[in-house]
């Protein structure tokens, strides 16, 4: 018998189309594996964290994975790295406060520099010649709204590394999903001596159980 896993439905009904199946192991706060229901359960992507609950790695599947480099033991990310060949792809520039400021290639070309607004949402980036590169705007719950350029930072509501193969943005520590206005898991909880920090996730598949009731899950078998 699964007594240490949930599934947490991602549905919206204003968007009925958009709708993503999560599987959280209890004994963590963040989900573990995303799943396109209602088909055959494919993994979209995986996440996994360090000890401190920070996002560590994000796996596509094959090589496209992206690794996560912090600033000492903050949860401010220094670089993102391309864990297939181990290459930085950005270089992030942070400012006292933790706040995205800037954010460049390995090779020290592309600079984008961030515009936030009172809320931290970046709204805009430009170039080392002080060019507009790109625009952001959004609505109050954060869903990109409308935007120019052609390519858009990875750190965008609140300054939050933004997922856009799943829509989900990870936020100091818990994922949030615009299209819900919600997070999609609790604060991490306090760490207790002799609990070990990182659990081994668990593997399951889901599919969807509901009709017009709204969304509804359950497990149907252990990989």
């Amino acid at each position: 018998m699964i007594q240490s896993a949930r599934l947490i439905p991602y549905s919206s009904y204003a968007r009925p189309s958009f709708s993503r199946c999560f599987l959280a192991d209890l004994r963590r706060t963040e989900p573990t594996y995303e799943f396109a229901p209602p088909t055959d359960g494919s993994i979209i992507a995986t996440y996994t964290y360090d000890p401190l609950d920070r996002l560590r790695l994000v796996d596509y599947g094959g090589s496209n994975r992206v690794r996560f480099r912090y600033v000492g033991l903050t949860t401010s990310a220094a670089q993102t790295i391309d864990d297939q060949t181990g290459t930085v792809s950005r270089i992030i520039g942070t400012g006292w406060g933790g706040e995205r400021q800037l954010d460049w290639t390995a090779t020290n070309s592309n600079i984008r520099y961030y515009g936030s607004n009172a809320h931290h949402d970046t709204v805009w980036t430009a170039s080392s010649t002080g060019a507009v590169s790109a625009t952001l705007r959004y609505d109050p719950w954060g869903t990109l709204t409308a935007s120019t350029g052609a390519s858009l930072p990875d750190f965008r509501f609140q300054g939050s590394w933004f997922d856009s193969t799943t829509s989900i943005a990870w936020i100091v520590t818990r994922w949030y999903a615009p299209a819900l206005g919600r997070f999609l898991s609790e604060d991490s909880p306090p760490r207790h001596p002799g609990r070990p920090a990182v659990t081994p996730p668990l593997r399951l598949r889901c599919r969807r159980t509901d009709r017009a009731l709204g969304p509804g899950w359950t497990i149907v078998g252990e990989k």
